[in-house]
């Protein structure tokens, strides 16, 4: 609304001096020698110049209403000195009474504007005062006067008509917005609906949506520069983030930017940042439509923690759930297994024949090896587990199950990773477990390739054996094969993929692609 009222008085200025320059060439031409005349003349390029400075500068309202009314007795007094109503300067009694419409609405201006005319018409002209040009003259301001004020009228108006069609196609776009955002269940599928939908709202090149300023942004350079530019203002208390404001530049290449912050029980759920050009600001009406987006978002927001958390309650509850069920179950009867084989050794006659011995050792040492993988298990869906880093899980994995295999087994790591989400791991781990195990009982190999690739983008996992392969699509819908089906959910569970190829007597290549970032619960 401050920009429509700041385009009116650039209409109004422009206006009023053109009234006054057509009227001062009419009348000076028409009477050159009057000293009352041109008096008359100075007073309303005096008045036309007062109103041009003051009405764009910051000044207090009731000094505008005093502005205005001064400007409205001077148009009056013109009026009655050149032939009352019937005068060309009728035109600027108009825009004087305009220009008080600016600073007051409703009965104020309407009492306002019926006493200017009952004051301009109960006021007698002197005819030997007045200053009245001839006929001919007259009828030619006039043409000239309407004329332009129809050109006015009319650009006012597309103006007028432009920018409500703007306004409504940005009111088309929010209805857009508020309908997708439904279907969008991660923060950063939000941030840029947020971020292109202001882009075209608010007409700028550039808007940044942060759900936290701790979260590095390292595919957008110039997003990553912004929040680097947020967080050292913070840190030095150049303004709070509980307040919407601009930063002024810092360097004189360098344009300021709008922060507007998205609290939420007076914690912050995140920030819009938009790079501003220079003598560029946000108008009341773009301000009006951050306002609803950020409502939107903050409850959309809001809904995703809720999710995530309700999610995360059915997971832990399911996983105690199975946790206690394989307690009960599958570990106490593996456990009952290995006292059985332990006493069944000690009250069988010595064994003579070593094969068998050692046959009975491997069972006994399996059945041990079992139960303790059991009770891992156990201890990780309860969430007992000692923390361990993935490359040494896959390490001790690796080692425990092939210790008494004749496989020559190579693991290969490349990367660092300092952390990693909890469900991306064991997706790997279960991954490579049920991979090997696959090796040692259906491949016949005698060599084992493991590779764990971590980069900043995904995760590649691939174990290839030397064995006798099979073939992948006859495989695959085989209703007994679990272990591929599994393994390929529980990848795919972290919006990951897997990949078999398998040729036979060429041995086995499987291979997980596993995206490191944008992972979200999704139940």
């Amino acid at each position: 609304m401050r920009g429509i009222v700041s385009n009116f008085r650039i209409f109004l200025v422009l206006y009023r001096w053109f009234i006054c320059l057509t009227i001062c060439l009419f009348y000076i031409t028409a009477i050159p020698d009057s000293t009352l005349l041109f008096l008359l003349l100075s007073l309303l390029f005096a008045v036309n110049i007062v109103v041009s400075i003051l009405l764009f500068r910051p000044v207090s309202q009731k000094k505008q209403i005093l502005l205005a009314v001064f400007d409205s007795l001077i148009s009056a007094f013109l009026l009655v000195m050149t032939d009352g109503w019937s005068s060309p300067l009728v035109y600027q009694a108009y825009s004087s009474l305009l220009l008080f419409a600016f600073q007051m609405w409703g009965v104020p201006l309407l009492a306002y504007a019926l006493l200017f005319f009952l004051t301009t018409m109960l006021v007698p002209t002197d005819p030997s005062n007045a200053i009245i040009l001839d006929e001919t003259m007259t009828k030619q301001l006039h043409i000239i006067m309407q004329g332009f004020t129809f050109v006015t009228l009319y650009l006012l108006g597309s103006y007028v008509v432009s920018y409500l069609l703007k306004q409504y196609r940005n009111a088309l776009l929010l209805l857009r917005f508020l309908r997708s955002v439904p279907a969008v269940v991660q923060t950063a599928d939000i941030a840029a609906h947020v971020e292109v939908l202001l882009i075209r709202i608010l007409e700028v090149q550039h808007v940044f949506f942060y759900d936290s300023l701790e979260q590095e942004h390292s595919g957008e350079w110039l997003k990553a520069l912004y929040r680097t530019k947020v967080v050292e203002q913070q840190r030095t208390n150049a303004f709070p983030l509980q307040k919407a404001g601009v930063v002024s530049p810092t360097c004189d290449h360098e344009d300021g930017y709008y922060y507007y912050p998205l609290l939420e029980n007076g914690s912050l759920a995140g920030i819009i940042v938009i790079p501003l050009e220079e003598k560029r600001s946000l108008t009341r009406t773009d301000l009006f439509f951050l306002n609803v987006v950020s409502c939107v978002v903050k409850l959309h927001l809001r809904l995703i923690s809720l999710k995530v958390e309700t999610n995360e309650a059915a997971h832990s509850y399911l996983r105690k759930k199975l946790a206690q069920d394989m307690h009960d179950g599958l570990a106490q009867q593996l456990f009952f297994l290995s006292a059985q084989l332990f006493r069944m050794k000690q009250n069988m006659q010595p064994i003579h024949n070593d094969e068998l011995a050692s046959a009975m050792e491997g069972m006994e040492q399996q059945v041990k090896e079992c139960h303790l993988e059991v009770r891992d298990v156990i201890a990780n869906l309860r969430d007992e587990y000692e923390p361990c880093h993935i490359f040494d899980a896959v390490r001790k994995l690796l080692g425990r199950t092939t210790a008494n295999s004749s496989l020559h087994l190579e693991y290969v790591t490349r990367g660092r990773v300092v952390k990693e989400n909890v469900l991306v791991e064991e997706a790997i781990y279960r991954f490579v477990e049920e991979s090997v195990y696959n090796v040692l009982k259906h491949a016949r190999a005698d060599e084992l390739h493991v590779v764990l690739e971590a980069t900043a983008v995904q995760w590649t996992v691939t174990v290839r054996d030397n064995g006798r392969g099979f073939a992948v699509q006859e495989q695959a819908h085989r209703k007994e094969r679990f272990g591929l089906i599994g393994m390929k959910e529980r990848v795919e569970r972290v919006g990951g993929t897997v990949t078999i190829h398998s040729e036979a007597s060429k041995g086995t290549l499987v291979v997980a692609v596993i995206p490191r970032w944008g992972y979200t619960t999704n139940g």
